[in-house]
């Protein structure tokens, strides 16, 4: 048994104990040099920590689904600043794919509501639908741009046998 769970036994099973001084541990210069065991007084209190963030984030999770994913709303409601919401998404997969998810769940909410809109017969609704997912059968809106008096800026290597060719290539496309 190691000394600092025997003093803790003691401290526990005795009240009017000594309690163990706590040692301060400094951190290793080198990343490579072993950890140092900490005390069981900042496990705890590093346990306590990364609970705190745990439920921090949850608070965030299910503020992020009562706003549709609108961050701002939801930091507010979760009581964190937006920058730590988008230092969890850098640093932590897990709650970077939880909010992923609550995007893709609002995605499908509107999707469906636009699906409705356009059984109800809503014209305009229908017309984005088509713009947007009907795009491969025809349904966009292009915008037909006429050149003339194209400036071509080369590095010396192009000859005018290249720029007609260039030319040729662009009128095709007009």
């Amino acid at each position: 048994m190691t000394r600092i769970k025997k003093e803790l036994q003691e401290t526990t099973a005795n009240p009017k104990a000594k309690k163990a001084p706590v040692k301060k541990v400094q951190k290793p210069v080198n990343k490579k040099v072993a950890r140092k065991k900490v005390p069981v007084n900042v496990e705890q209190s590093l346990k306590t920590r990364n609970d705190k963030t745990d439920i921090l984030k949850g608070n965030m999770l299910q503020a992020l689904e009562k706003t549709l994913g609108v961050v701002t709303p939801a930091a507010k409601i979760a009581n964190i600043a937006r920058q730590t919401h988008y230092e969890w998404m850098r640093e932590d997969a897990i709650y970077k794919e939880a909010v992923n998810a609550i995007e893709e769940m609002t995605l499908d909410f509107a999707e469906s509501k636009l699906h409705k809109l356009i059984q109800e017969g809503n014209f305009t609704a229908t017309i984005f639908f088509l713009k947007t997912k009907g795009r491969n059968r025809g349904y966009i809106e292009r915008q037909e741009i006429e050149a003339k008096n194209i400036n071509v800026n080369h590095d010396g290597d192009m000859t005018p046998d290249k720029i007609k060719a260039m030319s040729d290539e662009l009128d095709k496309d007009i």
